[in-house]
């Protein structure tokens, strides 16, 4: 059960991300094909095959690396006693999830994620002139903007902190409440609050 439990985090992060970034992708990618048809006065009607593709994609890149980590060198649950008494009985132990090749799925995974979002946040850019009374890009663009924020800064925590589990895990654990609750409230509430709510 511990060692279900370290390679738990991995998939709940990375499909969890892959869900609602290919949610965000796809929304920026449907305004990027009506933007591009009204610059050559061309109507066009972007249907949900349009864009499915991409939530697709997004998943299945994340589901192929995680397979594959779960296959070749899963993470897996190591206590190592730190202090004995007289008698060899443990004092102090530490438990920690480990894998002798878990930087090789988790840089490709990182990287991945990262071009993702640059690209997302390019096409944000590119779609910026569009009247926000038409879309929401505005706040897309700020739900990614604050997830590549999020882990940026994340990232050199979970270092400093990786010695500490009680820390490590605060730091994981915030950083996927923040990451959700930051792109749900950046959706929402501007609609809840046009129509009133």
């Amino acid at each position: 059960n511990l060692d279900a439990a370290c390679m738990a985090w991995p998939w709940l992060f990375s499909m969890g991300f892959a869900v609602v970034f290919s949610a965000l992708f796809a929304k920026i990618w449907r305004i990027r094909l009506v933007f591009k048809a009204a610059q050559t006065f061309v109507r066009k009607h972007v249907g949900v095959k349009d864009v499915l593709f991409i939530m697709v994609a997004v998943i299945m890149v994340q589901l192929i690396v995680l397979t594959a980590w779960n296959i070749v060198d899963p993470l897996v649950w190591e206590r190592n006693v730190l202090t004995e008494d007289v008698n060899g009985f443990p004092i102090k132990s530490v438990g920690y999830c480990s894998s002798a090749n878990a930087l090789s799925f988790l840089i490709p995974l990182v990287v991945i994620d990262a071009l993702m979002l640059f690209y997302a946040l390019y096409l944000c850019f590119i779609t910026r002139k569009v009247s926000a009374e038409y879309q929401e890009g505005t706040w897309i663009t700020a739900s990614i903007l604050s997830i590549i924020q999020i882990l940026v800064l994340s990232i050199p925590i979970l270092v400093i902190v990786d010695n500490d589990n009680n820390a490590y895990y605060f730091v994981r654990a915030a950083i996927m409440i923040l990451v959700s609750s930051t792109v749900t409230m950046l959706i929402f509430f501007p609609k809840m609050y046009i129509s009133g709510l």
